[in-house]
């Protein structure tokens, strides 16, 4: 996104993913809370079910 100016820290994004996977949240919820798009967020998913937390940063 041109001009994006939020973007998630590396806490944001773990707690996100361990909310979801913990069945806390939803990555619609989630995508929501951090103005990310939910295919961001299933992209953080991936990332850290391969990589665990090395998978989030960036």
């Amino acid at each position: 996104m041109p001009g994006r100016t939020n973007k998630a820290t590396l806490a944001e994004r773990l707690q996100a993913v361990t909310s979801i996977l913990q069945g806390q949240t939803s990555v619609k919820a989630a995508a929501k809370r951090l103005k990310v798009s939910h295919s961001t967020v299933e992209n953080w998913l991936r990332a850290y079910r391969t990589a665990g937390v090395t998978g989030l940063e960036k």
